[in-house]
């Protein structure tokens, strides 16, 4: 479990994206609530926009993400913040890669993102 924070986190510091763009929080959208209750929402909503999401978006298709208990956010893609008249560069984003396995997300009790990425038995290690 460790193992895959640190590479969320590695990820998220270190990514080309990062030094092209800025994270945009009104990028995304909320389409299902699984089991969180109404009143909980803007802990979710809070916890999105002060992540880096950018790693997860994509230059012309919207990404569906998902929290452990079911709750459910699109992330816009950058060309649409783009016609949106948002400071974006949709050259730095690239295209959905058929087969990449998204991370599920939980809510940490500070109120941040966990990332948990799926084992995906196709991936051989090179060692």
């Amino acid at each position: 479990m460790k193992i895959k924070i640190l590479l969320f986190v590695f990820f998220c510091v270190f990514s080309p994206k990062n030094i092209f763009s800025q994270n945009h929080p009104a990028g995304f959208k909320i389409i299902a609530n699984g089991t969180v209750l109404p009143n909980e929402i803007p802990k979710y909503i809070n916890a999105i926009s002060a992540a880096n999401m950018e790693n997860y978006r994509f230059k012309s298709t919207q990404d569906t993400l998902e929290f452990t208990n079911g709750l459910k956010f699109v992330l816009l893609s950058a060309h649409e913040l783009f016609v949106l008249e948002k400071k974006i560069d949709p050259t730095h984003y690239s295209e959905k890669i058929k087969g990449y396995l998204m991370p599920k997300f939980q809510l940490a009790t500070g109120g941040t993102l966990i990332a948990l990425y799926p084992n995906n038995p196709n991936i051989k290690n090179k060692n």
